[in-house]
């Protein structure tokens, strides 16, 4: 290679070295560097044997596990990290900040509650034989709207978006008139009143008409 934007012979060293060692393939190739001037070799031994290597996995273990049973234990390891993967990604369950146990165990029961429906969707789904993947499902879902559009003696409900994804996913899982069911629900639903999750001292004993304590 005659072209290039290092000059100097050291410069042109250093750059391939750490090209070599951010691409992790230092071992497969050797080369030359002159002044101005790069000459690069592949150790075909070396390429040869790794390609040999390819698509294999060893599992080292110090216990008297069986080879199959050492594979089947490996395999529950999968299984453990693809949970984690979808409480964490596909759910959205962020960690948290918790100041007590309660929280903590609640946290932990709704995320387990979360996964078992998502895998209850998946196993249903796939008999059902609709070929959508659990996160697919779960987006479709998402975009299901109702709003509220009129209010005298209580509120009424319309359902406004159903994407045709999740009427299939809503089906599989028996729920097979969406529409139906839905204005069974607003029948009796109730209006929409936002009340905030945290109150202060003083709110809440406003709203409990008790007389507040203030200190300076």
């Amino acid at each position: 290679m005659n072209k290039g934007k290092y000059v100097e012979r050291e410069s042109i060293r250093e750059q391939a070295v750490k090209a070599l060692h951010q691409s992790r393939v230092k071992k497969y190739f050797s080369f030359t560097a002159e002044q101005g001037k790069l000459s690069w070799t592949e150790n075909e031994t070396a390429v040869n044997e790794r390609k040999a290597d390819a698509g294999k996995y060893g599992l080292l273990t110090k216990s008297k596990l069986k080879g199959e049973e050492v594979i089947g234990a490996y395999r529950t390891l999968l299984v453990v990290e693809d949970v984690f993967l979808v409480l964490k990604n596909i759910l959205d369950m962020r960690p948290f900040w918790h100041k007590c146990d309660d929280n903590i165990e609640g946290h932990v029961l709704l995320a387990v509650w979360s996964y078992l429906l998502y895998k209850t969707m998946e196993t249903l789904m796939e008999k059902q034989g609709l070929d959508l993947s659990a996160p697919r499902a779960l987006n479709a879902i998402k975009e299901v709207r109702a709003v509220e559009v009129a209010m005298r003696e209580k509120a009424i409900w319309k359902l406004m978006k159903v994407p045709a994804e999740a009427e299939q996913v809503f089906e599989a899982v028996g729920v097979k008139n969406l529409k139906s069911r839905f204005n069974q629900w607003a029948c009796g639903a109730p209006a929409y009143c936002y009340q905030p999750r945290f109150i202060n001292k003083r709110q809440r004993a406003e709203t409990q008409n008790e007389p507040s304590e203030v200190r300076n």
